[in-house]
């Protein structure tokens, strides 16, 4: 039988864009009331009604969520060390063109050690997984919900877009002038903080110092885009569809995950859908794991 309370070790790789890619991080069981508990922080807004639906349905049914960490406690180093040194790898099938491998710790002192780890870290950003967590946070499922965990400098991270519709008769020369009005210079795509489509054109724009330090840029360009009385309707990627021929995307070019996690410390929280990050468990890997190790208690309770 596999112990409730084991960690993984799990990880991606493969060429992704032609470019080798590695992503070595924990996946276990996180109870709402552990004791090494540390702030959750979720960075994106959630729909109400899709967490409700969520509470419905058991919490086994949940693929992990996704978590990162910017602090140099995470064990990295030795986590990619013990996972070179396992004799018990067990590979997932994936169709995404990655390979997925994970390894159970066994020995008692490593269980002790990363514990020990998670607990001096500060906090955790959902990455993927937010509807998931507030599930979990309202109800106070005694089973947990299995995460992800690996350290912000293997994230593959990114803005989605932003879509909007204009109200008719809306000049676009027009709109570009007013959204760039005041803190917002155009610039060649290249050197562009964002860029702008509309009617198979692009334009680049780029923030002036001024409004650079520090600032989350997506949430800049969010508030901003509220501000103007000709958009309606704004809405992210994929909540939007991006082939939309009436709509106006904007992609953010610039930011990065600390960035994004000092927003979320802060409490600001972004648009539903504003980032993508990867790369992400397998959604099958609970069942997997299940048949590897333990097919009872993986359908009892959570990840064993």
């Amino acid at each position: 039988m596999a112990h409730l309370d084991a960690y993984y070790i799990y990880r991606i790789e493969g060429n992704w864009n032609n470019i080798p890619h590695q992503v070595t991080g924990l996946l276990y069981n996180y109870h709402c009331d552990s004791f090494f508990e540390k702030p959750i922080i979720p960075h994106e807004n959630t729909n109400p009604n899709r967490v409700e639906s969520l509470e419905k349905l058991s919490p086994n049914l949940y693929p992990p969520s996704f978590w990162i960490t910017d602090s140099n406690n995470f064990p990295l180093g030795l986590i990619n060390q013990w996972f070179d040194e396992s004799e018990n790898k067990i590979s997932i099938p994936s169709s995404d063109g990655m390979s997925h491998t994970i390894s159970r710790l066994e020995g008692r002192f490593q269980n002790q050690l990363i514990t020990k780890a998670l607990s001096t870290v500060p906090n955790f950003l959902i990455a993927d997984g937010h509807h998931r967590y507030e599930a979990i946070k309202q109800k106070r499922y005694t089973t947990a919900l299995p995460v992800f965990v690996i350290s912000s400098s293997q994230a593959a991270f990114q803005f989605n877009e932003l879509c909007f519709k204009l109200k008719e008769n809306t000049n676009i020369d027009c709109l570009l002038s007013r959204i760039s009005e005041n803190w917002l210079t155009q610039c060649r795509i290249d050197e562009a903080d964002i860029k702008i489509n509309f009617a198979n054109n692009t334009w680049g724009l780029r923030l002036k110092e001024n409004d650079r330090k520090n600032a989350n840029i997506f949430i800049l360009v969010y508030e901003k885009l509220k501000q103007i009385n000709e958009i309606t309707s704004i809405k992210t990627s994929p909540e939007c569809s991006r082939f939309d021929k009436e709509c106006v995307s904007v992609k953010v070019v610039h930011s990065n995950v600390s960035h994004v996690i000092q927003e979320g410390v802060s409490g600001r929280r972004m648009p539903i859908k504003s980032t993508c990050f990867g790369h992400k468990p397998n959604e099958n890997i609970l069942q997997h794991i299940a048949k590897a190790y333990s097919n009872d208690s993986m359908l009892e309770g959570a990840l064993s």
